[in-house]
């Protein structure tokens, strides 16, 4: 979609408006930078802020496969996720996926006699080493052990990254899981499931 720029930003001829007056995709930039700046607005995403300010020319956003609108962001994210199955969802429909896959492959797990569970999806160490986070920052579990350096990142690395082992405790409703993992703050961490306790 091409709109063209009333406001001639960066050039010296023609008619000119305020920025805040042209619906061009680099003035409501920068009018929507300038709110947010400013604390005015904060919360409304960019695509949010163009219908609001020129329905005529932006649509409002669609909802995605979730039944939902994109999750409201500080602006970095899109404000959706894709599930294994390419399926568009907010943020908290987001978090309950991977909340069902973490269960979910701890019963398989379990049911099948194994020592420690399978693994569990993808989750993230905050970087005061505190909590498990959904990549967004949504709490998934509370670490409670951090220990030593894990061997492969203290001998390969460059020591950037501090990956170190930890467990920590999720309580998902009635469950409570009890996980192990290597991981590094502000990282992904791989997590397996110890126990579980219904």
């Amino acid at each position: 979609m091409t709109i063209e720029c009333k406001a001639n930003n960066g050039t010296n001829g023609g008619s000119k408006v305020a920025f805040w007056l042209c619906p061009c995709l680099e003035c409501t930039r920068m009018d929507w930078d300038q709110r947010r700046e400013a604390g005015i607005g904060y919360g409304v995403r960019l695509d949010e802020f163009r219908n609001m300010m020129f329905p005529d020319r932006y649509p409002k956003p669609e909802l995605l496969d979730c039944g939902h609108e994109p999750t409201v962001t500080d602006g970095i994210g899109t404000g959706s996720a894709v599930g294994d199955d390419d399926m568009t969802m907010c943020y908290n429909c987001a978090k309950v996926e991977v909340v069902d896959a973490i269960l979910n492959a701890t019963v398989e797990s379990f049911n099948n006699g194994k020592q420690y569970g399978n693994p569990l999806p993808v989750m993230y160490v905050s970087s005061d080493w505190q909590r498990l986070t959904t990549w967004d920052g949504q709490n998934l579990a509370r670490i409670g052990w951090v220990g030593k350096r894990h061997n492969f990142a203290a001998r390969y690395s460059d020591d950037k990254l501090e990956r170190r082992f930890f467990n920590a405790v999720g309580i998902f409703g009635a469950d409570t899981v009890y996980m192990t993992g290597v991981g590094a703050p502000g990282e992904y961490a791989v997590c397996r499931t110890m126990k579980v306790v219904t």
